[in-house]
């Protein structure tokens, strides 16, 4: 992305930011936290600059075939910036044995809607390359290239994209795992909800879908994020008036879904999550059975919001969380110690960048 486009982008969003202090100081303390862990990124960083990473694959429209704008986007120049990449790691060794197929994994992360980008979950996605999954981890636009409807439109080609092509990679189009975290999650479950309410000519298939942190309940979470120093007017320009309809939680209670269309579902919430409390999860789980929608579940003790692919995994001790998701893709009982993490001697600096830690 080339610097005018990342000076468009930042004064779009400005535009949305009433004068204040939270977003400042939210600000402040990402860049703190990015510092701080600094140290730690050499190594994965090289990984990723490595064998077995196949980087920026196109994925969206084709030429002649622009995407539609959505209603927020600001202009003509700066809908042009593309974010239709997604990076593909392949498992371990970049190639699969004989003929056999590896199970997928969708990666779509967070960022407020806001600064959301395909490098969060490298180091998480490294890891379970290392074990077997052939990770597809996928960039889309954030606002203000588009409000919450061009992101599930991005995530959905990407999607799509993968049932086409993934076969080439040796991936198996029939154990495809969507994983959404945070805004992510939000945007996936989303995605799979609507999945559920159209014809089944115009589908696509995922066998499994697995929320982490995530934004189920958007109607309640504006204020909760705006103390959090996501202003409630950006907030509002992300989501649209109508709060309710591009919520999942409020969607699953009103709409009428093909039940049968729906992922097996597992939600994961950790249990010192400040940004998105786990009640928000807990919520959705008791409405998705009051549906009689199967859905498992699991709370992590002591965990924070981004700890499930930063914190942890740099510190090493991501097992427990990484060996539950490696069951969930792969089918398979996994209790072993997790490969691909652990890049500090010790927890000084992820003790000091927890402290500083915006979400």
């Amino acid at each position: 992305m080339a610097l005018y486009e990342l000076v468009l982008a930042a004064v779009g969003l400005l535009g949305f930011l009433v004068v204040g202090y939270k977003w400042m100081i939210a600000v402040a303390r990402l860049w703190s936290f990015a510092m701080v862990l600094l140290p730690a990124w050499g190594r994965p960083l090289r990984g990723y600059f490595g064998c077995g990473i196949v980087r920026n694959v196109y994925y969206g429209p084709e030429p002649g075939h622009p995407a539609p704008r959505g209603p927020a986007s600001p202009g003509p120049l700066l809908y042009r910036i593309t974010r239709n990449y997604l990076d593909l790691y392949l498992p371990y060794g970049g190639e699969s044995k004989g003929n056999k197929k590896s199970p997928v994994a969708i990666l779509v992360w967070g960022g407020a809607w806001t600064i959301g980008y395909k490098l969060w979950p490298f180091i998480l996605a490294q890891s379970l390359a290392k074990h077997g999954v052939l990770c597809v981890v996928v960039d889309y636009r954030n606002f203000p290239q588009g409000n919450v409807d061009v992101m599930v439109e991005d995530i959905e080609r990407a999607i799509f994209w993968v049932h086409a092509n993934i076969g080439r990679y040796a991936g198996d189009t029939d154990n495809i795992t969507l994983v959404g975290q945070s805004a992510g999650a939000h945007l996936t479950t989303l995605s799979v909800l609507r999945n559920a309410q159209r014809p089944p000519e115009d589908r696509y298939h995922v066998r499994k879908y697995v929320g982490i942190s995530g934004a189920y309940n958007i109607v309640d979470l504006g204020p909760i994020l705006d103390r959090h120093g996501l202003d409630q007017n950006l907030f509002m320009a992300i989501m649209g008036e109508d709060l309710k309809s591009h919520s999942p939680f409020h969607l699953l209670k009103e709409a009428a879904l093909d039940t049968p269309a729906l992922p097996l579902i597992t939600l994961v919430h950790g249990t010192k999550d400040k940004t998105i409390g786990p009640q928000f999860t807990m919520d959705f789980v008791e409405e998705l059975r009051r549906k009689k929608i199967h859905v498992d579940w699991k709370l992590f003790s002591g965990k924070s919001h981004t700890d499930f692919f930063l914190e942890d995994m740099i510190e090493g001790v991501g097992d427990n969380f990484v060996n539950y998701l490696l069951e969930i893709i792969t089918e398979k009982p996994h209790d072993g110690p997790i490969k691909g993490q652990g890049f500090v001697s010790h927890s000084f600096f992820v003790n000091i960048a927890r402290l500083v830690n915006p979400f």
